[in-house]
């Protein structure tokens, strides 16, 4: 069973009326992500509807002390899918970053999670921190890891 929730943000707005000088504008909402659970146990993922990636949005599907970021998401079975990879930090950061400018916050196994792994040996800092979408190469002594796959 498949339940969807789709998230209209507060990104964009501009509005349609009629000002003092009868001006009319039109409206746009920004709809770049849809959360969606998946399941008899509602497991949440969250299509990013430029990117076409689909990330894991549960706690369930996220770790945190990760040793092999590669290994933990390449034996995910989660949301019904088994095709799950490590996001590349560029792919992480293009995530952060537009969740933290739509004022939102993603799951997490700890919500004060600052780092996220990814696959090219890079970390990222997350919404929860004063840089998110940022990089650093300096190993963290726990960071989290949420995996991606192609929608």
């Amino acid at each position: 069973m498949k339940k969807i929730l789709v998230i209209g943000l507060v990104g964009m707005f501009i509005f349609t009326g009629c000002g003092d000088d009868d001006t009319t504008e039109d409206m746009m909402i920004d709809t770049r992500f849809e959360s969606e659970l998946v399941g008899m146990d509602d497991m949440e993922i969250l299509i990013d509807t430029e990117t076409n990636l689909v990330w894991v949005n549960d706690i369930r599907g996220c770790f945190a002390g990760i040793i092999n970021p590669e290994m933990e998401c390449g034996m995910l079975v989660f949301a019904g899918r088994d095709d799950w990879r490590t996001p590349t930090s560029a792919e992480m950061s293009a995530l952060i970053s537009a969740i933290a400018e739509r004022e939102m916050e993603l799951n997490y196994i700890n919500s004060a999670c600052s780092l996220m792994s990814t696959s090219d040996g890079v970390w990222v800092f997350t919404e929860n921190t004063d840089m998110p979408g940022g990089t650093t190469m300096m190993m963290p002594g726990n960071a989290g890891l949420r995996c991606v796959a192609m929608n």
